[in-house]
């Protein structure tokens, strides 16, 4: 290997060669991982091409949750999650939803806003305001030359904005951008490169920063559903009590900081599993969120259930979801579009209503538990597939081996017991 190469301009086998001869990595790990990548979902040269630094593939598990009804169409809703009662719970959800007809969502247009910075010393709002107004066309064109593509689909910059930060230290240019069916997020820092290096000439000052804001809050999401208490009912708890305590428990994550980060987790749960299967970002969709969650100051939940006067329990969720159904890893990652054709979603209005009410069902299901069995009861009846699987059960083996954890008591279900099942059972082979 010539030694003068940097470490990113290696293949993915000789980056593992490298780490092991460093000692960072052994060599029977670096033999998986080289299996793996060539094994793997993707083929070596795609995957080489995705991230830097590339040496191998991480898989996790794609499911589907079915039958989630949205406006009074039926979805498939492709999941990537290695968290084991995920796909169930939103499975359950979708299911109970559905008893009682459809969950109703709408979004607001589809927008994604960048932001061009300058010292507010060098560069006063209202300064940036008449530039702004007097030059306004000239601004709209130089965005439009520099993405013509995406006007010629009609999107594009749409509003140019200037406001002052909140101390007063910065002046702030905002760019709303219709991305179409994309994030955006490309889009909007293409547009607001090429906007800024005219504003900075015009202004005689250089930009801070001119780039992409991932807060989201002009796009907002609503999904809301109504169910009665027999559709959500659990055996040993009475239907009525137990939507009561569903909304006592509404009541407390908009109480209490340390419960609504939980709550919201869980709704999180779900759209963050279905934005990973799609090829989305989702540290941008839940950055997004969880900064719409504390927009008023104070952490709050982004789904809240109340009865109402008929006795039945309505929830409704409300956030910004920052994805795309092109471009991107979206266009590119085969698996991603696979799960796209399956989700069939037409438009990216669809999948963020998709995505709210996947997070809402997720929601019922999480907070279902909490009032009537408990949480862990069926969290770890699905761990016991885990267990196996850490203790090394194959094949044939592992449901044997979870169907003999399950029979144990509970205090006894760990890996050291599924470990010594795995031996006494090659023990009889």
């Amino acid at each position: 290997m010539n030694s003068s190469r940097k470490f990113h301009d290696l293949t993915a086998r000789e980056r593992l060669d490298v780490l092991r001869d460093a000692g960072e990595i052994s060599s029977d790990d670096a033999a998986e991982l080289l299996r793996i990548n060539e094994l793997g979902v993707l083929s070596a040269d795609v995957a080489a091409h995705i991230i830097e630094n590339q040496v191998s593939q991480y898989a996790l598990p794609l499911g589907v949750v079915r039958g989630l009804v949205v406006n009074n169409k039926s979805y498939v809703v492709p999941m990537v999650v290695e968290e084991a009662s995920v796909v169930a719970a939103a499975s359950h959800g979708a299911h109970m939803a559905a008893r009682c007809g459809s969950i109703c969502a709408t979004s607001q247009p589809h927008r994604v806003l960048g932001e061009i910075v300058f010292e507010a010393a060098e560069v006063s709002a209202e300064r940036a305001r008449e530039i702004v107004v007097s030059c306004g066309t000239q601004l709209f064109e130089i965005a439009r030359a520099a993405l013509p593509s995406m006007h010629a689909r009609s999107g594009g910059l749409e509003k140019i904005d200037v406001e002052s930060s909140d101390n007063g230290t910065f002046t702030k240019i905002l760019l709303t951008v219709n991305p179409c069916d994309a994030m955006g997020a490309n889009a909007v820092n293409t547009i607001a490169e090429a906007v800024k290096t005219t504003l900075s000439q015009w202004l005689n000052a250089s930009a801070l920063v001119a780039i992409l804001s991932n807060s989201g809050d002009e796009s907002l999401t609503i999904a809301e559903v109504e169910l009665t208490p027999q559709s959500v009912a659990v055996r040993g708890t009475e239907p009525e009590e137990l939507v009561h305590r569903i909304a006592l428990l509404s009541d407390l994550a908009q109480e209490d900081y340390a419960r609504a980060v939980t709550h919201n987790k869980g709704i999180m749960n779900g759209i963050s599993s279905a934005v990973l299967a799609s090829g989305n970002d989702t540290r941008a969709v839940e950055a997004c969120a969880h900064a719409y969650a504390a927009h008023s100051g104070k952490y709050q939940p982004l789904s809240t259930w109340h009865v109402n006067k008929s006795g039945n329990l309505c929830g409704r969720i409300e956030l910004p979801l920052q994805v795309g159904i092109v471009g991107g890893s979206a266009s590119s990652l085969p698996v991603a579009k696979i799960a796209r054709r399956l989700g069939g979603y037409s438009n990216v209005t669809e999948f963020k209503n998709v995505l709210a009410a996947l997070g809402l069902v997720q929601n019922l299901s999480a907070l279902r538990a909490l009032a009537g069995p408990g949480i862990q009861a069926g969290h770890m009846n699905l761990q016991m597939n885990a267990l196996a699987l850490a203790a090394g059960a194959r094949g044939s083996e592992i449901d044997i081996i979870v169907e003999q954890l399950r029979a144990l008591p509970s205090q006894e279900r760990n890996s050291a017991q599924a470990a010594r099942l795995i031996d006494e059972l090659r023990a009889c082979e």
